[in-house]
């Protein structure tokens, strides 16, 4: 994207914005400039490994649990009884 290309675009994004009226919608977009702003300024700080060696970064493993969160939030999860009524079938 040339530089007049990434002007536009900001300029219709901020357009976008600010016509939006959805509170939900503006949610979203805040937890998605939050989380962009937590990853530029997160240090890259290694806080564990997986069990195949890879490196677990703090950063990855805060997203992680932000996109739990919202799973939770927004009912994307099972219970422990329809984990089990689930298993019988395996």
């Amino acid at each position: 994207m040339n530089k007049e290309d990434l002007q536009q675009a900001k300029l219709d994004i901020i357009s976008w914005i600010v016509n939006e009226s959805n509170e939900t919608v503006l949610g979203q977009i805040q937890e998605l400039i939050d989380d962009i702003e937590y990853e530029r300024t997160s240090d890259t700080k290694v806080i564990g490994f997986g069990i195949n060696g890879v490196k677990i970064f703090k950063s990855e493993f805060v997203r992680c649990i932000r996109q739990s969160e919202r799973g939770l939030k927004n009912g994307e999860f099972l219970s422990v009884e329809d984990l089990e009524k689930q298993s019988e079938t395996w």
